[in-house]
């Protein structure tokens, strides 16, 4: 499997280079066919319906595969037959942050007002514009309107999820890590300090435990770590208050525990997919 992670993590400090707004901003078509994305985690039970995941395979889409924990089964004949319980991706579709393959690509210019009106609350939906102007997509003296409504913040929503196309995330999840990839523009970002690193994967290992009996995976452990470092700037830029790393790490587990529990199902398919990736077939 690519060590590609999930998402950059904030508390690395080879985190990547700062990209200019203008990078992603200026083109108005989606991303050529074969431009393959960051590599994401994929949960095997939340797939985008009429996605097929052995033609991906053949494709070069899926990079690898993570068997399923052994605490879903007592039974190892079961085990050996059972699907993956995620799979390394590639491709163009967008993963939110629960692993799951939920829907294509943006049409940036045509849903910029329906994802703004996704945050029904308006100090909200001016903290998140808030901290797309700290990234400069309102210019540097700009700033949001009153409503978060005006053709300045559905230009800059534009930008912004082109950029989360190219990350092949939801907008909700690309935030984070629009934040950690992007510097502010001087005079008007906010520093953001993420928590510590050790402090989030100890309360994420901890909760996971008691809700699967095991570990979260180095890549569950990053998706946290982006999740709670979203939440944390969201709150900076007036947006909803940020749990305490221990309610955080108790919603990322439970909504990981649906799926893992059914990744049994469909097994004779992804064990043609596991083969497939692994050359065997």
């Amino acid at each position: 499997m690519s060590n590609i992670p999930v998402v950059p993590d904030p508390n690395d400090e080879a985190a990547p280079s700062n990209v200019a707004p203008s990078a992603f901003s200026t083109s108005t078509k989606g991303l050529a066919p074969d431009v393959k994305l960051p590599e994401r985690q994929v949960q095997t039970s939340g797939m985008l319906p009429g996605f097929d995941p052995v033609a991906a395979a053949q494709s070069g889409l899926i990079t690898g595969t993570t068997p399923i924990s052994p605490s879903v089964s007592t039974s190892s004949r079961i085990r050996e037959t059972a699907p993956p319980a995620s799979f390394g991706y590639i491709g163009q579709n967008l993963v939110n942050g629960q692993g799951v393959m939920v829907r294509p690509q943006y049409d940036a210019s045509g849903e910029a007002y329906s994802e703004l009106a996704r945050i029904p609350d308006v100090g909200n939906r001016i903290g998140f514009l808030n901290a797309l102007a700290s990234r400069g997509l309102y210019g540097k003296s700009g700033k949001p309107s009153t409503t978060g409504f005006e053709s300045s913040d559905l230009s800059a929503m534009t930008d912004f999820l082109r950029f989360a196309n190219s990350q092949g995330l939801t907008e909700d999840v690309a935030l984070g890590v629009f934040l950690a990839q992007i510097k502010p523009v001087q005079g008007l970002g906010k520093t953001v300090r993420p928590d510590a690193k050790q402090d989030l994967d100890s309360a994420v290992d901890t909760v996971f435990r008691q809700f699967m009996a095991r570990d979260a995976t180095p890549e569950e452990k990053a998706a946290f770590r982006q999740m709670a470092f979203k939440q944390k700037s969201t709150e900076a830029y007036g947006g909803a208050k940020a749990p305490n790393i221990g309610v955080a790490a108790e919603a990322y587990a439970s909504n990981r525990f649906g799926p893992e529990a059914q990744a049994t199902s469909a097994a004779s398919l992804f064990d043609i997919l596991d083969k497939k990736v692994k050359g065997l077939a």
